[in-house]
């Protein structure tokens, strides 16, 4: 990530694309790896795929917590309290392209991908703000599916391309990487009613009769139904893992 960010920017914009950028579990990026590693490529030539998802996802982020009014990010201030709405979004605009030109190396698909995920990511985030106070199940699922799912989904499609994967191996990584990432979405959901804060619009109805404990039980295990189509290596171990231990990283951080 340094080098991507010390390569483009100087001066304030690369102090303020390094505080951006800082912090996170980096999760998406290590997907891209995992599952390049999973379908039977090399972590290097999944490097670039990691990194430029990371600045995909810290571009979304800076701009989520604008239109959300979030004023704390990754243990800190967020980024538009700290330089200004005005640095904020611009140093999120200019990091997208240049997220999707480092993709360019790996051929068409990949930037056609990157670019089709781009806009299911600010679809979801519009309809988030434009949805009627009250939302139904159908909208919390595709909120969550396009918000969070949509990256989660291009990390791992990503790490088949940089394997040069065949289309059906691509497809799956695809459908994993987006039912975790919705899995992801309802942890981070579910730690924040553990904490006391509101949950969601629609989340209630979502859940129907189930406990939210039981619902996240079963998504997880989707999760873990999809990793065992991959090949039989550790690296299919890993995947199998993730949900676990993404709700083992955030409940850590309600602690």
């Amino acid at each position: 990530i340094e080098p991507f960010l010390s390569q483009r920017y100087d001066g304030g914009m690369l102090e303020a694309s390094r505080y951006m950028t800082k912090g996170g579990k980096r999760l998406r990026g290590t997907l891209a790896i995992l599952v390049c590693q999973a379908l039977g490529g090399d972590m290097d030539r999944a490097l670039d795929a990691a990194v430029a998802v990371e600045m995909l996802h810290a571009a979304s982020l800076a701009k989520d917590d604008i239109q959300d009014g979030d004023e704390r990010r990754r243990g800190g201030a967020s980024a538009w309290l700290v330089y200004g709405i005005r640095k904020a979004l611009a140093m999120a605009d200019v990091t997208v392209p240049h997220a999707i030109a480092m993709l360019r190396k790996y051929g068409r698909e990949a930037v056609y991908v990157t670019v089709d995920s781009w806009k299911q990511v600010g679809v979801g985030q519009a309809k988030d703000l434009f949805a009627s106070t009250y939302r139904g199940a159908k909208v919390y699922e595709e909120i969550i599916t396009q918000k969070t799912g949509t990256l989660f989904g291009l990390a791992a499609i990503l790490g088949g391309i940089a394997a040069k994967a065949p289309k059906e191996q691509k497809l799956l990584a695809s459908r994993y990487g987006q039912n975790l990432g919705a899995t992801f979405q309802v942890i981070d959901d579910l730690m924040d009613l553990k904490q006391g804060r509101p949950a969601p619009n629609g989340f209630a109805a979502w859940l129907g009769a189930d406990t939210p404990d039981a619902r996240l039980s079963r998504l997880s295990q989707e999760v873990v139904d999809l990793a065992n189509q991959f090949p039989d290596t550790v690296y299919r171990r890993y995947l199998a893992e993730l949900p676990m231990y993404a709700h083992a990283a955030m409940a850590k951080e309600t602690v």
